[in-house]
């Protein structure tokens, strides 16, 4: 009696063969060793770390690092992401290495076996947003007006759309907070988070009112550049017009 032979299938391809390598066919795990290897040690890979965290490299912005080893695992991530494709790898630090001139020398080894080695040639420089925060850069006014509870919910409010529309807008940031008789003059990098904060303090406060101008900052490629100005307040008027009614 013939003895049938044993028939897998390949992972990736899903091509019927008698032996798998690593769980794919011959064919599919010659590709995937090419597309593994890294970066050789002649390739620079040029890295910025701004002081507020932000990681840029590939003509991209990877992400935020607090550390040396989180900056690392960004890098090293997008490398193999980019390199690998769809395969599921692993890659292990094995020595980092100072060579001088703020260049380091990184030696993993990929998924157990390979090794590999990726030279980052690292500045300290200012990512788009804090470039335009150092110089004092806003486009909008928040003027806000009332008392200390009420200010309190809006700086609240301001924080944390400004926290979240930050990784879709490089200028959404707070340029300056100054008190003054009232309550607090907030000025913002970006216009349209002005106007989304605004719109969300609407939501907050049934009991404000919100005024909007402009003017006219500069001209620029024949286009009139503003500045805007909220004043946002509670409506006093509505209040006292109110416990009259009572």
């Amino acid at each position: 009696m013939r003895k049938k032979k044993l028939v897998r299938v390949c992972a990736k391809c899903g091509k019927r063969v008698e032996e798998l390598h690593e769980g794919l066919c011959e064919e599919c795990f010659s590709v995937m060793k090419k597309s593994l290897r890294g970066p050789q040690k002649q390739e620079m890979v040029e890295v910025n770390w701004c002081r507020c965290g932000s990681v840029s490299a590939f003509k991209k912005e990877l992400g935020f690092a607090s550390t040396f080893e989180e900056l690392l695992e960004l890098v090293l991530s997008h490398i193999m992401e980019k390199k690998a494709r769809d395969a599921d790898l692993t890659f292990e630090v094995e020595e980092v290495q100072n060579t001088g001139r703020n260049v380091y020398r990184v030696v993993g080894v990929l998924n157990g076996n390979d090794r590999v080695v990726v030279e980052i040639k690292l500045t300290r420089k200012l990512c788009e947003s804090c470039s335009y925060r150092s110089g004092g850069y806003y486009e909008a006014t928040l003027q806000l007006r009332g008392d200390e509870d009420f200010l309190a919910d809006m700086l609240e409010l301001v924080e944390k759309m400004t926290d979240k529309w930050r990784a879709f807008d490089k200028k959404s940031f707070i340029t300056s907070m100054e008190g003054v008789r009232g309550g607090i003059d907030v000025k913002l990098g970006s216009k349209s988070l002005a106007k989304k904060i605004v719109s969300q303090a609407k939501k907050y406060k049934k009991d404000i009112v919100i005024k909007c101008s402009k003017k006219l900052k500069t001209v620029k490629d024949g286009k009139k550049i503003y500045r805007y100005t909220f004043a946002v307040k509670v409506d006093d008027y509505g209040k006292k017009r109110t416990r009259k009614g009572r």
